[in-house]
């Protein structure tokens, strides 16, 4: 196993990135990395897909059904998208993971108080079918975490959490344009005011206008301002599969958008 540590010096921000090589499959094995955070009554919170759950308080209530007996709440480990949060009272810590299995629990007796983050790498374990095959996870296994100390709660520390994991790709050689529409250095979008999150920008399934979709991460109705590199001719609100166009009345480059509690809101840009 080898670990290297980035520490940067104009941002609270520690880069983690930890290989496992060659490894040999033996059965039974559970590779896990640690967080100890000097919180002893600390909140956590990490993401899920379109939103955000908060341990003891969102899950559902009582167990899952089935052969699953266990209080949701008391469930763990859990299943994120990109980030952990962990606050208290005097600060907040946010976990950026490239796996999406962690635990908050030491499962270790007399464990110790504080609070302890663990990104669980991964598992070598026997299918639990009856007749299933082993997962021995064999070779070589690459992983990537950074931490970002903030203000107390989730909100002051998901956005760098979530752009960690979600790198520019760089494009090498590209053809050259032979008109020079954009400067070198542009912002093509920007969302102000409240806690929402662009997921995607698309070009549209049935023409050439451009689809942004934006969720609410809160769990509260947010007013939202939309800035946009070029100024567009016409804003239609759709559903998720990008019919029943409803006509906004917006138009330019900042647009004014009501987004619900809770909700996935769909765009089309017409230029």
């Amino acid at each position: 196993m080898e670990e290297t540590v980035i520490i940067y010096n104009q941002k609270k921000q520690i880069d983690f990135k930890i290989d496992i090589k060659n490894w040999q499959g033996i059965l039974y094995r559970e590779f896990r990395a640690a967080f100890p955070l000097n919180m002893s009554s600390s909140k956590i919170t990490y993401e899920v897909p379109m939103g955000v759950v908060e341990v003891g308080k969102d899950e559902l209530k009582g167990p899952a059904g089935n052969v699953y007996n266990t209080d949701c709440k008391l469930t763990h480990p859990r299943a994120m998208v990109d980030w952990v949060n962990a606050s208290d009272s005097q600060f907040g810590a946010t976990i950026s993971s490239s796996v999406i299995a962690f635990d908050y629990l030491d499962p270790i007796p007399d464990s110790t108080t504080k609070t302890l983050i663990q990104p669980i790498l991964f598992v070598s374990r026997k299918s639990c079918h009856g007749e299933g095959n082993e997962y021995l996870q064999l070779g070589d296994h690459h992983f990537s975490f950074s931490l970002f100390i903030h203000e107390p709660g989730w909100e002051n520390g998901f956005h760098d959490a979530k752009q960690e994991q979600n790198k520019l790709y760089t494009v090498l050689d590209p053809i050259p344009g032979k008109s020079k529409l954009l400067l070198e250095k542009q912002s093509f979008f920007n969302i102000k005011g409240g806690l929402t999150v662009i997921t995607a920008i698309k070009k549209s399934e049935d023409d050439n206008d451009l689809i942004i979709r934006l969720v609410e991460m809160k769990g509260v109705n947010q007013k939202s301002d939309l800035e946009i590199f070029r100024p567009i001719k016409k804003l239609l609100k759709t559903n998720l599969i990008e019919e029943d166009q409803q006509e906004t009345g917006q138009s330019g480059k900042v647009l004014k958008l009501d987004i619900g509690k809770n909700s996935i809101e769909t765009y089309k840009l017409k230029f």
